[in-house]
């Protein structure tokens, strides 16, 4: 019920639904994370790379934290974009709102490339930190 109150005055499909949902799940998390005892990490500590001199530990951790927080985001973004071309695609809209180079790949080239770049990107971010934290494991990488 507290999902459907974000959306007061709006017309709720199943997308916005459970778009609300997932907000609220993921608030609940945090507010999980900040009342279970230490401090979280703030967002400057989030987004900064190790310094040379880090533990290798702390190396391990920010490419977890790249593939655990792009991850997610670039799976929504999937999701978003792949809904609105559907969308659009079957007539049921006559536009959409979508990020510029994603509209410009579906006019020149077409569907399956604009909805496949965004996942592409995933896999990459993903498969890419996965090596990275395999070489730092290994002692193949120089931290």
């Amino acid at each position: 019920m507290a999902a459907i109150m974000i959306f007061v005055g709006s017309e709720l499909d199943t997308f916005t639904l459970l778009g609300g949902i997932g907000i609220i799940l993921f608030l609940a998390y945090k507010s999980f994370i900040c009342f279970r005892g230490g401090a979280p990490p703030t967002i400057e500590d989030l987004g900064k790379k190790p310094s040379e001199d880090a533990s290798v530990a702390e190396h391990i951790a920010f490419h977890k934290r790249l593939i655990f927080i792009g991850g997610p985001i670039l799976l929504f973004l999937s999701f978003w974009i792949i809904y609105n071309l559907n969308k659009l695609e079957s007539g049921e809209v006559a536009s959409v709102s979508i990020w510029s180079p994603i509209a410009t790949l579906y006019e020149t080239i077409g569907y399956w490339p604009a909805v496949l770049i965004i996942p592409a990107l995933g896999l990459f971010v993903v498969l890419g930190n996965v090596k990275k934290i395999n070489e730092i494991k290994n002692g193949q990488q120089k931290v």
